[in-house]
């Protein structure tokens, strides 16, 4: 050994300045000094310089024409890497690093048909294969193998043959996955090589058979979990929405192939996982639409396969246990924000429409959309290519609709009437024309009659007003079905206000003829009439009033054994909460009959305003009571109507008329 000291130190020196000019690299200031890396790069690589070249390649992503695409490609195409340094790759000696980092550039920048010759045909993928199955390469290496594959299939996403070259390290990297093997970098880009293979045309659904013949669950919530514990070193927290949104991409096109088994246990979990990526979406990237968008779509792709495998199960209602519906109505929520839609937007909302549909199959809790109704509603009237989907998306919310009016209680159906459900149906059906359409329409609104009798929200179905009618009319139409037409019919007209006073009479013959037949015994009192409807907003309308009046009263008396059909009348009555509480069906019957009789009064006081014939029929009904079986209660009222009638007969001259009040006063006065 050579001692001595001056050699010694310029020796000591030169390998300090080497050292020092490896970890500071000059960093070219123009295009051809950045041009000449390539030869120099040439150089290090024939003298197995593997230090030198590693920090050339670290100059070239450190200098500002890194993002020149073009000088990127004239720069690549000047190197060369003989075909034996593939055997470093593939036996993992020193080097490997650097080659693979130069063959992820050429997968980059070289011209397509140039890579091609050099990944296949030389052999290239069967190095990255044997590289990724010794197991012996450093993280970084792995990525950047798993980096070039993905760069390759997308490439050449339209030549599906070439996803051979790749499946083996795709297999491998699943297991590895599943065997907490590799770290979160390296996750990453195994998931973009899996998103990159399910976007292959026409074949991706072959391919994701062939990688998922089993642990499709266990991947999928493998994968999820190691994004909710990322190697900081490795990413930032942006970069987690997008390796999710790969993620979850590349899985819906595995979940939606039947033919690939998925253990039905993990459904739930997996739910539960995307739901969680769901809430941390909309509450951390508020600020980043476009990354926001892209990972709903993504998160909601996937729930709407898992949705559609759990279709029939008992897993489903587990699924909607992990909050997917309040999940799902978050992001309509959010979607109904964008000012300007694109046509991506709208499949997101079609997809949330056909989940929600799904888990209403086992959902009791129908005030869950409440929040969306009007939202859902107001995306049907927007013109665009919305309307490409609106055929499916109003089948999805009749359908949840129906659910809602079948099986909500009544509680549920008004608070979803307060909260815009009737719109919302008037939407969806909005160009009915067949009988059985319509019938099935008529029968939902008479629910919402039965449910709240008292909204005027029926003025959303005046364009279907007509057809009602003309369905009315028909001889084809059941008796029990005219009925509920003509009660529809009649909650649409008091609603709008503008009643055809033809149709209301004809209407009130309907209803009178109906009545009849109950009072005569020919049709069964335990019928469909709605009684609250009738009592709370039909008897508002004058053309309806002495008809149901006089029916009441009768229902009230000849049927005043029956307890529940009184009690029923009893709570129908206009503010029944505020009456005098009773107990017994005897104070019931009362409370019922003094309500007929202070209804009278006001059509007395404005008779001018009701015809002769109806203030016939009226006078001849209070003729007819027999007063001397009548309570104190009811007496008092019918006493109190006496002025009334006699102010009747000073302004009608009508025989019957006049006949009738000296009966009915001369009964009050004998009892």
């Amino acid at each position: 050994m050579d001692r001595n000291p001056e050699k010694l130190f310029h020796g000591l020196l030169n390998e300090f300045m080497k050292t020092l000019s490896l970890a500071n690299p000059e960093i070219p200031s123009s295009k051809d000094e950045f041009l000449d890396l390539g030869s120099k790069i040439n150089d290090y690589l024939s003298n197995y310089q593997w230090d030198e070249v590693k920090a050339a390649i670290n100059v070239i992503e450190k200098s500002k024409f890194y993002k020149d695409e073009t000088l990127m490609q004239e720069l690549f195409r000047k190197i060369n890497i003989p075909r034996k340094y593939l055997k470093i790759v593939e036996n993992v000696k020193p080097g490997c690093q650097s080659i693979l980092h130069l063959i992820f550039f050429f997968s980059q920048f070289w011209d397509r048909d140039q890579f091609n010759v050099y990944f296949v045909d030389s052999g290239g993928y069967l190095s990255l294969q044997k590289h990724f199955a010794s197991k012996l390469g450093t993280g970084d290496e792995q990525l950047l193998n798993l980096a070039t594959l993905t760069n390759f299939v997308n490439a050449r996403i339209d030549e599906p043959k070439c996803v051979k070259y790749v499946m083996p390290v795709v297999k491998q990297f699943k297991e590895m996955v599943l065997n907490d093997e590799l770290h979160f970098g390296v996750i990453k880009e195994g998931v973009n090589l899996i998103h990159a293979i399910a976007s292959v045309d026409d074949l991706s659904s072959q391919f994701m058979s062939e990688i998922f013949k089993t642990d499709l669950s266990s991947y999928a919530i493998k994968v999820i979990s190691v994004g909710n514990k990322p190697d900081s070193s490795y990413l930032n927290e942006m970069q987690v929405y997008s390796f999710w949104t790969y993620h979850c991409l590349g899985i819906s096109v595995a979940l939606a192939e039947n033919a690939i088994s998925f253990d039905m246990e993990d459904l739930p979990i997996l739910t539960q996982n995307l739901c969680k990526i769901m809430e941390k979406t909309i509450i951390y990237l508020n600020d980043h639409y476009e990354t926001m968008n892209d990972t709903l779509c993504a998160v909601v792709e996937s729930l709407f396969h898992l949705v559609n495998r759990a279709y029939g199960e008992k897993t489903i209602a587990a699924m909607k246990g992990y909050g997917i519906i309040d999940g799902v109505v978050k992001i309509m929520q959010k979607a109904h924000l964008d000012k300007e839609p694109t046509t991506e937007n709208y499949k997101l909302r079609l997809k949330c429409y056909l989940i929600l549909g799904s888990v209403f199959e086992v959902e009791s809790n129908f005030r869950a959309i409440a929040p969306i109704l009007s939202l859902i509603e107001s995306s049907f009237a927007e013109k665009s290519a919305y309307f490409d989907f609106s055929s499916e998306a109003c089948l999805v919310v009749s359908h949840i609709c129906d659910m809602t009016l079948s099986r909500g209680s009544e509680e549920d159906i008004r608070y979803l009437v307060s909260k815009g459900l009737l719109p919302l149906i008037s939407r969806v059906n909005n160009d009915i024309g067949d009988a059985d359409s319509l019938l099935h329409l008529a029968y939902r609104l008479y629910r919402i009659i039965l449910s709240v009798p008292e909204t005027d929200d029926f003025l959303h179905f005046e364009k279907h007003a007509d057809a009602f009618f003309n369905q009315f009319k028909s001889s084809t139409v059941s008796p029990v079905d005219k009925l509920v037409y003509g009660y529809v019919i009649t909650a649409i007209s008091i609603s709008t206000l503008q009643a055809n006073t033809k149709r209301i009479k004809l209407l009130n013959d309907h209803f009178q003829q109906h009545f009849q037949k109950i009072q005569r015994g020919t049709t069964s009192v335990d019928l469909i009439d709605p009684t609250s409807f009738i009592l709370r907003k039909m008897i508002k309308a004058n053309h309806f009033k002495i008809t149901i009046l006089l029916h009441i009263w009768y229902l009230a008396n000849k049927h005043c054994e029956e307890e529940d059909l009184v009690k029923n009348l009893y709570l129908s009555l206009p503010d029944s909460d505020s009456h005098t509480k009773v107990s017994t069906k005897e104070e019931m019957k009362e409370q019922i009959l003094k309500h007929v009789l202070e209804e009278v009064k006001p059509i007395l006081d404005r008779h001018t305003e009701y015809s002769k014939a109806d203030l016939i029929k009226l006078t001849n009904f209070l003729a007819l009571i027999p007063c001397q079986e009548q309570c104190d209660i009811v007496l008092y009222q019918l006493e109190d109507l006496v002025s009334y009638c006699l102010d009747l007969i000073e302004d009608q001259s009508n025989k019957k008329i006049v006949t009738n009040v000296k009966k009915f006063i001369k009964n009050l006065h004998y009892s």
